[in-house]
């Protein structure tokens, strides 16, 4: 499934929508992909883009990493 989030922020003269996107690109949902967009306008400054990409990945359930043995 998708996880749209659209976002809204009004200050005084600047106006800025975000909209993100996130979806998991393998069936045990391991790894998962977000598009975020932000378009900001003002009056000081010309409307800016910005467009982001993350990639979130998890490893292996074996939990813990690395193991230490103590010697007593």
């Amino acid at each position: 499934g998708y996880i749209s989030e659209v976002e809204m922020a009004e200050l005084p003269g600047v106006h800025r929508t975000s909209a993100a996107l996130t979806t998991f690109l393998d069936p045990a949902s391991r790894v998962r992909a977000r598009v975020q967009y932000d378009h900001t306008q003002s009056d000081a400054i010309e409307s800016e883009h910005a467009l982001w990409l993350q990639l979130q990945w998890q490893w292996g359930g074996h939990g813990g990493g690395h193991h230490h043995h103590h010697h007593h």
